[in-house]
């Protein structure tokens, strides 16, 4: 019965109380003494007259009476009713608090503070959240938990008095991380906690800054499903954006700070010579809608700041990316000192740090990268000919003496592919491969092992590669595009059967047709394999003769021809870098270009008579016997021809831009292509964190134009794909929390490894080098290999690995000492996800979540976290009943007063007679 009411002690007074107008009524009956006299005698004969009358009245003021107090005790109590809700139920809230990088912005809250969107969170779950629940009648349970930590949720347990200070405490120890976390992976942690509470009321309070890009496209699918998994399991949702200034129904996207992020900082190369010049590229993010001018960049080694890589950007454009570069040179190289903190000295700490950003984020103006730094840098060359080698006769002789005479700062270590079985390929920043026909499944798999960690390996062909080796190629290096050789293979051109005379006199032909042999695509040009071909000491863009003038006079006419199709298609995500001249007869193509130029609207009054000419001119290169290169001449200038206005020749740039052109237009792009471009002599892929290239030539002069013209293009290029295949796995973008796996040979290395963190002590002006412990690898017994998943990587910086090697001959391990092998892996914050700070759209979010977004100081929200069961004192219509009441009651006891009434008042006394 008590149950029925909010106030149950307020009713019982009330029932008692109503039994006052009866006793008052009767009391009021009682205190009169009957005393007969004949004028009162005949007023009780007139009364019995009214008295059914009287009594009915009476009864109904007393009714009257009796009501009102109930009705008082009613609004007293506040009557809840019969029916049995959720409020009466316990209920379990979960408060997920958004304290990634993003929340150490500055915010100013409700209260006039400026502070950081975390400590804002912070006070919002305990002042507002918990202080509301508090004063809910039903049992309440809270748990806390941060996006950042979530296997450490916090349960405070049944809500008392204590709570509010508890939390309040727990929660001041933090401050917002450095990490990203997807909200989606939070809202899936927390469905795992729910599970495990039964029969109770269950509400999920998400507490952050709700930013655009965390609820963007790229995010818009795993939330989606997240909540709706979360409705499913019974769980009611709110969303609490903690950022000023509020959203509102007219702001339903709400201003943001500005803000800059150094996004990427990327060495040439993760290991380099000491004192020899490296470079670096530095990326900055203008994440707002406005340009900001001359931005400083400055970079420190080992925390010491170093005036010659300071970068200045005259302009950031806005909303965009832009890129900038400069060059160190080191002079701390450790070498394999026994002291492994010594030897770690190797390692250099390179940062860069945006000068005085006046609001924003602060983590994300500093980035960190390693190099690190030897007396000369190990380069493995690979030959199949021990017997030659030092002499030109050698594959390996011309890129040995490369990479040792003009260039310095290099150990070139030259071995036969047999080595490759044991040989620990990790200390190398680069493997190229010469004239290698077959490797054993160890050297491949080492090899493979190699590459896929970010190793760099190149390919070259050579005269030990027979027809027969196609197949082993495609079958055992190449995969179906899942092995280490980056394309297919297809056949030999110019090696079998061929007549050394005629071969003489069609190179001495060809040398003597000025037109380029080897061919670059524009769009090629800018391949980090190449760009620096095209470009100056300050990086800016060059003529491509400047670098091609050589292609007029190179002629390379024996190579391995690559199954273009599968090329064209894609297979394995490879690239074709140079092409060779395309050498077909020209009736090859006499009858695609007859058809290609019937489709020409020839007719056309604006274009017509250019177009007439341009037909006529291609039908006729196509009919003769010329070369090959004067038709892709002929199809480019269709294509690109900038027209005149003197001479009022219209621009063929223009006609091809019209849509109605664009199939035709499409369909000669093709022929020029096909036309133009031979067969790949240079092509290039990833392979997991590595890179891998494949030169369809010879690495020596056996099929190379090595002793003519090649001296001038060859050096270069080689120098660039050294260079490109270095500057692989220097893991640039590794973000804090990130996950990076190791994996090691079990019969090469020791299951123990050593971690230490590199770190820069800014004020000291020197690295230091802290040890984190030692960690057993795991592995089973049926696994060949040790595996290191390594998550801790949660502080901006470098981390360290120190492996043993015990690799010994024949796969099998060595008896001697451990040989130290160290790894360098750099961590950044994950700047891409968390610096831009655009909010999100009020709409967006709801729809995604299909929940309310609340604000700082949206009342309503309180008001039902308090989950107080609603009452009849709540209802207008109680007090509406009162008054109607009181006014019944004073009218009726009026009535019954004895008061006169005009009507009963006796009429005036006339005149006497």
């Amino acid at each position: 019965m008590l149950t029925l009411f909010a106030n149950p002690l307020t009713m019982v007074v009330g029932a008692l109380l109503i039994s006052s107008p009866i006793i008052i009524h009767l009391i009021n009956r009682m205190r009169f003494k009957k005393v007969r006299w004949a004028a009162m005698e005949f007023l009780l004969k007139s009364q019995k007259r009214s008295r059914r009358k009287l009594i009915i009245e009476q009864m109904i003021l007393l009714f009257l009476r009796i009501l009102m107090i109930l009705l008082v005790g009613l609004l007293l109590a506040r009557f809840v009713g019969c029916e049995k809700g959720t409020e009466a139920q316990q209920t379990t809230h979960y408060i997920l608090l958004d304290d990634t990088l993003s929340t150490s912005d500055s915010v100013r809250g409700d209260d006039g503070q400026v502070r950081d969107a975390f400590a804002e969170e912070r006070r919002l779950a305990v002042d507002k959240i918990v202080a509301a629940v508090a004063q809910a009648s039903s049992p309440q349970f809270v748990q806390v938990v941060r996006l950042s930590e979530l296997d450490q949720p916090r349960n405070f347990g049944r809500i008392n008095p204590a709570t509010l200070d508890d939390m309040r405490s727990y929660l001041g120890q933090f401050k917002p991380s450095l990490m990203h976390v997807d909200l989606s992976t939070g809202l899936q942690a927390v469905k795992v906690q729910f599970e495990a509470e039964k029969n109770m009321r269950k509400v999920l309070h998400v507490v952050g800054d709700v930013r655009a890009i965390d609820w963007g496209d790229r995010n818009k699918e795993s939330l989606s499903k997240s909540f709706d998994d979360l409705k499913t399991a019974g769980v009611e949702i709110h969303l609490l954006d903690a950022v000023a200034p509020e959203r509102s129904a007219q702001q339903k996207t709400p201003l943001a700070n500005d803000n800059l992020a150094i996004v990427d900082l990327t060495p040439d190369a993760k290991i380099v010579a000491k004192f020899q010049p490296t470079e670096f590229g530095v990326r900055v993010r203008n994440n707002s809608n406005s340009e900001k001018k001359s931005v400083n960049i400055h970079v420190r080694v080992n925390g010491v700041e170093r005036a010659e890589g300071l970068v200045n950007i005259p302009s950031l454009p806005p909303n965009s990316d832009t890129y900038a570069k400069f060059v160190l040179t080191f002079d701390r190289s450790a070498g394999d000192a026994a002291d492994e903190i010594a030897t770690l000295d190797r390692f250099n700490l390179v940062s860069a740090h945006l000068d005085n950003e006046p609001a924003g984020l602060v983590a994300d103006n500093s980035r960190y990268t390693v190099v690190e730094v030897r007396d000369r840098v190990p380069i493995l060359i690979v030959d199949n000919n021990p017997k030659d080698r030092g002499t030109k006769e050698a594959e390996s002789f011309f890129l040995q003496k490369l990479f040792t005479e003009p260039i310095k700062g290099y150990d070139v270590q030259v071995k036969g592919v047999a080595e490759l079985d044991v040989l620990n390929l990790q200390p190398y920043v680069s493997i190229f491969i010469c004239d290698v026909p077959r490797l054993s499944p160890a050297a491949l798999k080492n090899i493979e092992d190699y590459a896929r960690s970010g190793g760099g390996v190149a390919f070259f062909m050579g005269p030990s590669i027979k027809s027969d080796v196609i197949a082993e190629y495609n079958e055992k290096l190449y995969r179906k595009g899942e092995g280490v050789f980056p394309v297919p293979l297809d056949k030999l051109v110019g090696v079998d059967n061929i007549d050394e005379v005629k071969r003489a006199a069609d190179k001495m032909r060809r040398s003597f047709i000025l037109n380029k042999k080897l061919l670059v695509r524009r769009a090629m040009q800018g391949h980090p394999a190449l760009e620096k071909l095209y470009k100056d000491n300050r990086g800016q863009a060059v003529s491509e003769d400047e670098y091609e003038k050589f292609f007029n006079f190179v002629i390379i006419d024996r190579y391995a021809k690559v199954n273009t199709q599968a090329v064209q298609g894609g297979a394995g995500g490879a690239e074709t870098l140079i092409y060779l001249q395309n050498t077909n007869p020209m009736d090859n193509y006499t009858g695609r270009v007859n058809a290609m130029t019937d489709k020409l609207p020839v007719t056309d009054p604006k274009y017509g008579a250019l177009l007439a000419r341009y037909r006529q001119a291609l039908r006729q290169t196509a009919g003769s016997s010329g070369e090959l290169y004067l038709l892709a001449g002929l199809l480019d200038e269709l294509l690109s021809d900038p027209g005149d206005e003197q001479s009022k020749r219209p621009s063929m740039k223009t006609f091809w831009a019209a849509a109605d052109n664009t199939l035709l237009r499409e369909e000669v792009e093709k022929l020029r292509d096909e036309v133009k471009y031979g067969d790949p002599l240079y092509v290039a892929k990833a392979f997991g964190k590595g890179r891998v290239v494949a030169f369809m030539s010879s690495a020596g002069a056996s099929w190379n134009d090595l002793e003519g013209f090649g001296r001038a293009y060859y050096p270069p290029l080689m120098i660039n794909m050294q260079g490109y295949l270095a500057s692989a796995g220097t893991d640039a973008n590794l973000v804090l929390g990130g996950a990076h796996e190791f994996s090691l040979d079990k019969l090469a290395y020791d299951s123990k490894v050593k971690r230490y963190f590199l770190s820069a002590d800014e004020k000291a002006n020197k690295a230091v080098v802290r040890p984190l412990g030692e960690q057993v690898m795991a592995t089973d017994d049926k696994a060949a290999a040790y595996t290191l998943s390594f998550t801790d990587g949660k502080e901006p910086g470098v981390y360290l690995f120190r492996f043993g090697e015990r690799r010994g001959e024949a796969g099998k391990p060595a008896d001697g000492p451990i040989r130290p092998d160290f790894r360098a892996l750099p961590y950044n914050v994950d700047a891409l996800a968390e610096s831009h700070l655009a909010r999100a759209n009020t709409d967006d979010v709801t729809q995604i979540s299909r929940s309310p977004l609340h604000t700082a100081t949206d009342e309503k929200y309180t008001v039902d976290l308090m989950a107080r069961p609603r009452d009849l004192s709540e209802s207008p219509w109680l007090y509406l009943v009162i008054l109607l009441v009181l006014i019944a009651e004073q009218a009726m006891a009026v009535r019954l007063s004895f008061h006169t009434r005009p009507a009963d008042a006796a009429p005036a006394a006339g005149p006497a007679l």
